[in-house]
């Protein structure tokens, strides 16, 4: 029995120049510190994973950060966003919760000290369950979740690399508390 060497051939797009044409023009503007939001949607097989490896060679001059989401992983709040937290809080995925805790407390003192007494929302998405503040213990429950949208996009508004090229795949898989961030 002989192994085979993995060889993967790229096959040419066909008929997605106007798709294209759009991404250099959007991948343009984000260059120019506008942001931009690209949905790409189509049937199981139809290309969307080659168009997007497209698009991340076309904008390889930028930090890609990718999220895949899994369908396992479609019941466990901001399971998408735990990974994507811990490489831009430079963590790996099996720090233990100590290390993530002053790693997270760190970032935001230095980063965005405005949000260090939302640091118990901020921690949500880490799946990590922090003592409330002050200010966080006054919200009603009802509202807790969009302070935790809130307070996360506000915190990843401030480490992510700006431009940057942020693929979220699978999205139809994306648990419902991960939609709002």
């Amino acid at each position: 029995v002989r192994a085979r060497a993995y060889r993967r051939t790229v096959l040419p797009l066909v008929g997605v120049e106007k798709e294209l044409e759009a991404f250099d023009e959007d991948l343009s503007a984000v260059k120019a510190g506008e942001g931009r939001v690209i949905d790409i949607v189509g049937d199981h097989g139809s290309g969307k994973t080659r168009l997007a490896e497209e698009m991340r060679a076309r904008a390889s001059a930028l930090p890609c950060l990718s999220v895949t989401c899994e369908s396992y992983d479609s019941t466990s709040p901001y399971a998408p966003f735990w990974m994507l937290f811990r490489h831009l809080l430079h963590l790996d995925a099996d720090a233990d919760r100590d290390h993530v805790v002053r790693r997270l407390r760190e970032t935001v003192q230095n980063d965005a000290p405005e949000l260090l007494s939302l640091l118990p929302l901020i921690g949500t998405p880490l799946d990590l369950d922090l003592p409330d503040t002050p200010e966080t213990a006054k919200l009603e429950l009802e509202f807790r979740r969009q302070a935790v949208e809130q307070a996360a996009t506000a915190l990843l508004a401030k480490v992510l690399p700006v431009p940057a090229l942020m693929v979220l795949e699978d999205v139809q898989h994306m648990d419902e508390a991960s939609q709002g961030l």
